[in-house]
C-alpha cells in the first residue's frame, strides 16, 4: 500500500509539473529542413522533432523529444565513357534528441547526465542581442539583434515574433515566441561558417493546429516565378509537375509527414488523398540544392 502511495505521488508530481509549462505539450511539432549543397555532392534532410512521453531526473519533470526524418544524399559520378551522372541514395532515422523542459518562458534542455543548458529565452523587450537568449549565435564579429516585428497565431494562440538582424552570416530571420527561430527547432542562428548550409523550419504544430514559416494566413498556392512549377488536384488527388528535379513533401493537417515524393524534369509526382481525414494539407516542393520552388495546399473534405 505504501508503495502504490508513493506511485501515486510521483505521477501527481508529474503531471501538475507539466502542466505549468506554458507553450508546449504533448502535441508539439517543428518540421523542417536542412540542406549542404557542394560541386560534387549535396544532401537534403527533412525531419520532424516531436515530444513522445515524459520523465523525471532529480524530481523536476522533462519532455522527451525525439527525431524522425530522412535524408538524400546525392554523388556525382562518371560512367567508363567519361559522362557525369548523379546518383541518390536515401536513409532514415527515428531516434531520441534530447530532454525538454520549460520555466519562466524559457527552454532548457538535458542531454542524459548532463546539466540543463539554456535553449531560449522568450523574456525579451524591444531590442538587444541574440547573445541574451540563443546560445548558438556564432554571428560573427558583432552579435545580432532583435526587434518585436508582429504576432502570429497557431489556432486560437497568440505569440510574438521578433526580427532577428545580422552583421554577416544569417541563417534565421525570425525567432517566434514558445516555438524558437526560423532555422528550425535546436537549429543555428548563424551559418557557423558552413555558407553552403541552409536550416529552415517549415512548419510548428501544436494542438493540430499548424503554423507555416510563420504565416497564419491560408495560401492555395505560391511557387517560385521562375520555377513553372504545376499543381493539379482533384479532392482525392493531388499532382505537382516540376521542370526542375526536386523532392515533393506532403503533409497531413495533424503535421505529420505522410509521403515524399522525387520529381525528375518531365515526369509527375502524384499523391493520393482517397480515404485520408478530412482537412488541411501542406504540399511543399524544393529543389535538390535546398532551394524553395513552390507549395500548395489543399482542404481535403
Amino acid at each position: 500500500m505504501r508503495k502504490v502511495f508513493i506511485i501515486l505521488l510521483v505521477c501527481l508530481g508529474m503531471s501538475m509539473a507539466l502542466r505549468a509549462q506554458t507553450y508546449l505539450n504533448s502535441t508539439a511539432r517543428w518540421h523542417q529542413r536542412y540542406s549542404w549543397s557542394g560541386f560534387s555532392a549535396n544532401t537534403l534532410c527533412y525531419s520532424t522533432f516531436h515530444i513522445t512521453g515524459d520523465t523525471l531526473v532529480n524530481d523536476t519533470a522533462y519532455y522527451k523529444v525525439f527525431n524522425t526524418g530522412f535524408c538524400v544524399s546525392g554523388s556525382l559520378s562518371y560512367d567508363t565513357s567519361g559522362s557525369a551522372y548523379w546518383s541518390y541514395d536515401t536513409t532514415q532515422t527515428s531516434i531520441f534528441y534530447t530532454l525538454l523542459r520549460e520555466q519562466g518562458r524559457r527552454f532548457y534542455k538535458r542531454q542524459f547526465s548532463n546539466p540543463d543548458e539554456l535553449l531560449y529565452d522568450f523574456n525579451l523587450g524591444a531590442g538587444g542581442s541574440v547573445e541574451q537568449f540563443t546560445p548558438y549565435p556564432s554571428c560573427g564579429i558583432s552579435p545580432p539583434g532583435y526587434q518585436l516585428y508582429d504576432t502570429v497565431c497557431i489556432g486560437s494562440l497568440w505569440r510574438k515574433r521578433w526580427q532577428v538582424s545580422f552583421s554577416q552570416y544569417p541563417l534565421a530571420n525570425w525567432l517566434i515566441e514558445g516555438v524558437g527561430p526560423s532555422s528550425g527547432f535546436l537549429s543555428a542562428i548563424c551559418r557557423n561558417g558552413c555558407p553552403e548550409c541552409s536550416y529552415n523550419l517549415l512548419s510548428f504544430t501544436l494542438n493540430g493546429d499548424t503554423l507555416y514559416q510563420g504565416d497564419c494566413l491560408l495560401n492555395l498556392s505560391a511557387n517560385q516565378p521562375e520555377s513553372r512549377v504545376a499543381w493539379q488536384h482533384t479532392n482525392e488527388q493531388v499532382r505537382c509537375e516540376s521542370p526542375l528535379q526536386g523532392l515533393v513533401m506532403c503533409v497531413s493537417p495533424l503535421g505529420q509527414i505522410l509521403a515524399q515524393r522525387l520529381v525528375e524534369p518531365g515526369t509527375e509526382a502524384v499523391f493520393s488523398l482517397a480515404g485520408m481525414a478530412s482537412g488541411l494539407y501542406h504540399f511543399s516542393l524544393r529543389g535538390m540544392d535546398g532551394r524553395h520552388l513552390g507549395q500548395f495546399r489543399i482542404f481535403h473534405r
